[in-house]
């Protein structure tokens, strides 16, 4: 009769076994886990050491062009736009140093930079149409500027700007009077826009410098509609605008590809999508310079360009 010291004895046999199994098996199994992960390791390593050298190889080829770019950019501009002024208009989401080196460039073209208006993200935000609607009806009646009955919220305040920032007549060019310095108040009170500058002493021409990405998919549409239906009012109010953006305004949700799919507004308003380039504000400056000429253009890499960038309109300067 098997007694339970018996049942005792064959379970502790059993469990000698697996623990021997265990250890035979990790034994086994120890050398070929551990190479395998060493190589992976290793593996890793040099692909990061190789990533690392495409980015100094990139870095290095980023420099020299930025180095190139700063050093032709005075010849490539000189006399573009002698005796011009220009108004900078930068949109929400833009990135403040992209629109210093457009002022540089406008500056390096021999023209003046009256001021830099910088909306703000209530512009354009779907939450603020009531306010800019009551804010820009007001402006109307007091301006007594000649405004659609029909026209919404964006379109009042493009009109408005427009009017208060930008003249075709000479008689009124750098020149501010009450409507222009009345207007861009309201507008900074009511917490739409900053003024740096002296931007009510109207320019002829104005580079809008678009959001450094895309606006978000939900707030898209009515923000480059704010910024598209601006650089148009712009443009009908003095003699050229551009509107300038980085690579990525090209795609889908960008605002130059809005513009560029507004079949009227690109007949007028020049666009460059390539600002982040070494080159961004050359092709910017040269733009607008064709622009106040009579030729506009799409200009950049993105879809709907005409081509990198514009010739020149005044030849490069030659070193004595």
């Amino acid at each position: 009769m098997i007694d339970f010291r018996y049942h005792i004895i064959s379970l502790m046999a059993v469990f000698l076994a697996l623990a021997t199994g265990l250890v035979l098996g990790s034994t086994v199994l120890e050398k070929p886990v551990l190479e395998g992960t060493r190589k992976t390791a290793d593996d890793l390593r040099n692909k990061n050491a190789d990533l690392r050298q495409q980015l100094l190889v990139l870095q290095s080829q980023e420099r020299a062009s930025q180095g190139f770019v700063d050093a032709m950019a005075p010849k490539l501009l000189a006399g573009e736009l002698r005796g011009k002024r220009i108004v900078l208009v930068q949109a929400p989401g833009a990135e403040s140093d992209q629109t210093e080196q457009v002022s540089a460039g406008v500056k390096q073209a021999g023209g003046t930079v009256t001021g830099t208006v910088t909306l703000k993200k209530g512009y354009i935000d779907k939450g603020q149409v009531g306010v800019l609607g009551g804010l820009t009806e007001t402006l109307a009646k007091t301006t007594q500027i000649d405004v659609p009955a029909d026209a919404v919220p964006a379109e009042r305040a493009g009109l408005l700007l427009g009017n208060a920032l930008l003249t075709k007549d000479q008689s009124k060019l750098g020149k501010s009077d009450d409507t222009s310095t009345g207007t861009l108040e309201a507008f900074e009170e009511a917490n739409f826009l900053d003024v740096g500058g002296s931007p009510s002493e109207r320019a002829s021409m104005a580079i809008v410098v678009g959001p450094a990405t895309a606006y978000a998919e939900n707030q898209a549409s009515a923000g480059n509609n704010a910024i598209v239906t601006l650089a148009k009012h712009l443009d009908e109010s003095g003699t050229g605008s551009v509107l300038t953006a980085p690579t990525d305004s090209a795609g889908p949700e960008g605002v130059v590809s809005a513009l560029r799919g507004d079949d009227d507004v690109k007949k007028s308003v020049s666009t460059v999508d390539n600002l982040d380039a070494p080159s961004g504000f050359v092709v910017t400056v040269l733009a607008l310079a064709l622009d106040a000429g009579g030729k506009p253009g799409q200009w950049g890499s993105g879809t709907g360009a005409d081509n990198v960038a514009p010739t020149p309109a005044v030849s490069p300067t030659k070193s004595p």
